[in-house]
């Protein structure tokens, strides 16, 4: 999958704005009250990014390993340039495309696995 196309001229620029992309609120710190605040910021906006993916998708992703879900989801915002997580939200209530951007780069592909021979041919004799 592409996340970008871009000119090569404008890839460097592009790389480094992705790298500094919007950090602070996503990043696991160990502050105390601020990471308590954070903390249920992000459980809060997780269990509206699950709703969202169930009312699109009808799969509940709210079981899902929680740094997992936050990893994927701070993936996107950082490809899309996001300022926050509640600006996330609201392009994912505007945009089904994104919602279902997401909700594929939040399955776990496993079709590769049953297609590997070997791995086939353990799975046959279990």
């Amino acid at each position: 999958m592409i996340d970008l196309a871009l000119p090569a001229d404008r890839m460097g620029e592009r790389l480094v704005a992705f790298a500094r992309a919007f950090r602070a609120p996503l990043e696991e710190t160990k502050n105390g009250a601020a990471d308590d605040r954070l903390e249920a910021d992000l459980q809060r906006a997780r269990v509206e990014i699950c709703a969202l993916l169930r009312s699109h998708s009808g799969h509940d992703f709210s079981g899902y390993k929680s740094k997992t879900f936050i990893r994927r989801v701070k993936r996107h915002m950082q490809i899309l340039q996001m300022p926050s997580v509640e600006s996330y939200i609201g392009l994912l209530q505007r945009d089904a495309n994104e919602v279902t951007a997401l909700f594929r780069d939040l399955l776990i592909n496993v079709t590769n696995f049953f297609r590997d021979t070997d791995h086939s041919r353990l799975w046959r004799t279990l």
